[in-house]
């Protein structure tokens, strides 16, 4: 970076303009393979969410159950690197495994129009805020 030189360059990524780029970040306090970190995804409206490999500039995944089509919906990595959370526009949460092909959990609320971002906590919580206005907390009871 500091030369300014472009070393990859993928023109074909979508048909749509990325709305949200996120790396796999890791925690501290969770292990995973070194390959996890070679990993991003990308999101775009009605395009989903792609899961790319740093090391061959391809996407490896592609997860389109959850709706974005009118705003921009947040997504995430978890702490753990196994699960992605991404907002919805159909009142929900959608949490995919990386290690399937479709969510393994969704979550709804009827009074939110629409869940446009998203973010776990180290304590195994999620924390989603709704295009209305509210900020949810998601976890384990107190």
């Amino acid at each position: 970076m500091t030369t300014g030189k472009i070393v990859c360059h993928t023109a074909d990524a979508s048909t749509k303009p990325a709305h949200l780029i996120s790396l796999n970040e890791g925690s501290p306090y969770t292990s995973q393979t070194s390959s996890m970190y070679d990993i991003f995804l990308t999101t775009y409206l009605f395009d989903g969410i792609k899961i790319w490999d740093l090391r061959t500039n391809r996407p490896v995944l592609c997860f389109k159950e959850h709706k974005c089509r009118s705003y921009s919906c947040g997504a995430v990595f978890s702490p753990c690197g196994k699960y992605i959370a991404t907002g919805s526009e159909d009142k929900s949460i959608y949490i995919y495994d990386l290690r399937q092909i479709s969510h393994c959990h969704k979550v709804m609320e009827p009074q939110v129009d629409a869940f446009t971002s998203i973010a776990f906590s180290l304590k195994s919580q999620l924390i989603a805020s709704s295009l209305n206005g509210p900020i949810y907390l998601y976890g384990k009871g107190k």
